[in-house]
């Protein structure tokens, strides 16, 4: 999804149904190991503080339902189907409307925001170091 003007430009090549895309996309919601000490609590001085991700909720919200996320294409579950899931998410959790672009129906784009533990007054040293390990974090999951 790409800004341009302020309006969002859905990635034509993205396609919400593929399980793929829905695990890449869960993958961002989790924190970096390097964030976690042995018994999965936060250590000091976290990537990104905790953020409410439209992926992970989802997740939780099929679990309830029985649904494995991420969904897997069948002769039993369509694109439409999995597209539908994500519909009735948001309607039902209108904190995410903002952050699913629907266009005729169909998941055409996902924001997720992260929240960074930089202040003002932290620099530019600080601010590099902390893009550094963002960049590292996005190149190991792309990888």
């Amino acid at each position: 999804l790409e800004l341009r003007h302020g309006h969002a430009i859905p990635d034509p090549t993205f396609d919400f149904s593929d399980p793929r895309a829905q695990e890449a996309m869960l993958r961002m919601c989790q924190r970096p190991e390097e964030d976690l000490n042995e018994d999965g609590s936060v250590k000091d001085g976290p990537l990104f503080y905790e953020t409410e991700c439209f992926p992970a909720a989802l997740k939780r919200h099929l679990d309830q339902k029985l649904v494995p996320f991420p969904v897997e294409l069948s002769a039993n579950v369509s694109r439409g189907l999995v597209h539908a899931y994500a519909r009735e998410f948001v309607e039902i959790d209108d904190d995410f409307a903002e952050r699913v672009l629907l266009q005729d129906g169909l998941v055409t784009g996902v924001s997720l925001r992260y929240e960074m533990p930089l202040q003002i007054e932290d620099g530019g040293d600080k601010t590099l170091a902390a893009k550094a390990r963002w960049d590292a974090w996005i190149a190991r999951l792309n990888a």
